[in-house]
C-alpha cells in the first residue's frame, strides 16, 4: 500500500512539474519597451489636391502617439505648393504644429492645435518676402476609429484665437475658422 501511495504520489508530482513548466512555455512574453512604443505610434496625417485655374498641392505627414484609450498627442509637419494659373505667382509654405487629441465621448473630441507657417507675402502688396504666421487652435469634431490599434479619421473645425483681420492679405488664413480632416493609422 506504501508503495501504491509513493508512486501515486510520485506520479502526480512529475505530472504537476510538467504542467508548471508547459504553462510558462505557453505564456506570451511580455513586450519590451520599445515594442510598447511601437504598439502606441499611429502614422497618417493629411493632404489636398486641387487643379484647374488654381493648382494646390497640400501634404502633411504626421505621427500620434496613443497615451490611452482616450488621449493622443501628436504632430505633423506641412508643406503646400501653390499657382495661379495665368499669373507669375506661386508659393511654397511649410510649417509644423503640434496637438493633443481628447475623446470625450464616443469619438466626439476636443483638440487644441499650435501651428508655426513659413510663407511667401503676396507680390502684389509689394512686399516679396517670406513671414512667419503663428496660429493657436481651439476646437474639436468627431473622429472614428478604423483598426485595433487605435488608428482613426478624424474631421474636425478649428477656431484661431490669433487670426487678426490686421493680418489679412497678408496670412495664409483668411478666416479664424478652418477645417482638417486627417487619418491615423
Amino acid at each position: 500500500m506504501k508503495l501504491h501511495l509513493r508512486f501515486v504520489l510520485v506520479f502526480l508530482g512529475a505530472f504537476s512539474l510538467l504542467d508548471s513548466v508547459r504553462c510558462q512555455t505557453d505564456s506570451i512574453p511580455e513586450p519590451n519597451t520599445l515594442e510598447k512604443l511601437a504598439q502606441r505610434t499611429l502614422f497618417g496625417g493629411g493632404f489636398g489636391l486641387q487643379f484647374g485655374n488654381v493648382t494646390l498641392v497640400h501634404v502633411a505627414p504626421g505621427i500620434a502617439y496613443k497615451l490611452n484609450e482616450r488621449i493622443y498627442l501628436g504632430g505633423s509637419f506641412t508643406y503646400q505648393y501653390l499657382n495661379w494659373a495665368g499669373t507669375v505667382y506661386e508659393s511654397h509654405m511649410y510649417g509644423t504644429r503640434i496637438f493633443p487629441i481628447v475623446d470625450v465621448w464616443k469619438g466626439v473630441f476636443a483638440t487644441a492645435e499650435y501651428e508655426w507657417l513659413n510663407y511667401p507675402v503676396s507680390p502684389n502688396i509689394g512686399l516679396p518676402f517670406r513671414k512667419n504666421n503663428h496660429a493657436f487652435f481651439l476646437g474639436g469634431g468627431y473622429l472614428q476609429r478604423i483598426n485595433k490599434r487605435g488608428g482613426f479619421i478624424q474631421f474636425s473645425l478649428l477656431y484661431n484665437l490669433l487670426f487678426s483681420r490686421l493680418n489679412q492679405g497678408q496670412s495664409p488664413y483668411d478666416s479664424p475658422i478652418t477645417y482638417r480632416m486627417s487619418v491615423f493609422f
